[in-house]
């Protein structure tokens, strides 16, 4: 039966590999990557360690903590998107069959990196106005034309950039959820499908943990290292 789904290019590769033993594959990577880094990182520690002790210099010293406080996010960040993987692989056909939806995360993880978790918040009451003056534009489209219907809407949902105290002020959000909401065409969702509207705030809310994932560990992760270098 031929593949409907355009989303995405990898997702017949992933289901192959799940279908040999369900997660066992994607867990063997994962403990691998944590694995070799976990090594790395640590010798690498130990070396600097080891320097310090014979008197090594300081340009060896700022060498080893320039690189060792550089991997964290790096391998926070892979370890993450792994964890997403397999999470989009249980969620995904939830809403729609062979379906893969991990990159609606990752548009938003990326969008909101680095971001504080009140932006975050404020992202998704961004989705709902997003979607809904997606819905907008192709009702108001029917009357006036498209063209004129998204000069309309676009130019009213920017106004939100000053309506702070109501939350809902994200236009960040606002656009990420109109995009998505007419990316859903692609896997033939309409902009008024209820399993469009929960693919696109679901896997809105992932990208936004994981930013708030990658923040957290990456900071308490440096803060252990840190405290074990003194």
């Amino acid at each position: 039966m031929e593949d409907k789904c355009p989303f995405s290019v990898m997702h017949n590769t992933q289901n192959r590999l799940l279908s040999k033993s369900r997660f066992h594959i994607i867990e063997d990577l994962l403990t691998v990557y944590i694995a070799f880094f976990a090594v790395f990182t640590y010798n690498y520690i130990e070396m600097f360690c080891i320097n310090i002790n014979q008197g090594g210099s300081s340009m060896q010293e700022s060498k080893s903590k320039k690189f060792i406080k550089t991997s964290i996010k790096p391998i926070v960040v892979g370890v993450i998107a792994a964890l997403l993987g397999i999470v989009d692989s249980l969620v995904a056909p939830l809403f729609v069959a062979g379906a893969n939806f991990i990159w609606v995360a990752f548009v938003n993880w990326t969008a909101f990196f680095g971001a504080s978790i009140n932006e975050r918040l404020r992202a998704i009451a961004g989705y709902v106005i997003g979607i809904l003056s997606a819905i907008a534009i192709v009702k108001l489209g029917n009357w006036v034309g498209a063209i004129l219907a998204i000069l309309i809407v676009n130019t009213v949902v920017v106004y939100f950039e000053h309506a702070k105290k109501l939350f809902i002020d994200s236009i960040p959000g606002i656009f990420i959820g109109i995009a998505l909401t007419f990316s859903g065409a692609g896997v033939g969702l309409s902009v008024d499908s209820p399993t469009l509207w929960g693919i696109i705030i679901v896997y809105g809310i992932f990208g936004l943990l994981c930013g708030i994932g990658t923040n957290y560990f990456s900071k308490k992760l440096s803060s252990i290292l840190e405290k074990r270098n003194k």
